[in-house]
């Protein structure tokens, strides 16, 4: 009885730790994605590349991914996504992250800046959408 109990727990320990059905298929695909982006990247198809890194990202997220969106969408004078991408990468990537890709980074978010203005956005209503260029941001907070 105690040897049967032994194999059901080792089952159930297993069972938790092995991966989600279909989530080989997610990684092989998301790799697809992510070589395919490189290729139209090198390419100066800039456009393409985002689209396939960001399915990659969207089927097995990776902070490496992040770095490639926001270049994508640097390149395409995307520039406020391309800010907020880079600096997730860092804070997602954190110590993984080598020092000269990190000084690299800062330096194209100094350069983001340059390219940007900041706004302060004070609203008295809740919950309402914000959009820039047609593209939602976010929503007020509660005043």
């Amino acid at each position: 009885m105690r040897g049967s109990l032994a194999s059901i727990t080792a089952c159930a320990v297993l069972l938790a730790f092995a991966p989600p059905a279909g989530a080989d298929e997610a990684k092989k695909a998301a790799k697809q994605h992510f070589n395919d982006g490189v290729k139209l990247y090198k390419n100066d198809d800039f456009t393409g590349a985002l689209a396939e890194f960001l399915k990659a990202y969207e089927l097995k997220p990776h902070h490496a991914v992040l770095y490639n969106i926001a270049n994508c969408q640097k390149n395409l004078e995307d520039y406020a996504p391309a800010l907020m991408n880079f600096r997730e990468y860092l804070e997602e990537g954190g110590d993984k992250i080598p020092a000269g890709r990190r000084k690299e980074v800062g330096k194209s978010i100094d350069e983001l800046l340059e390219l940007l203005s900041q706004v302060t956005l004070t609203s008295n209503v809740e919950g309402a959408v914000v959009l820039i260029d047609g593209k939602e941001i976010g929503t007020t907070p509660h005043p």
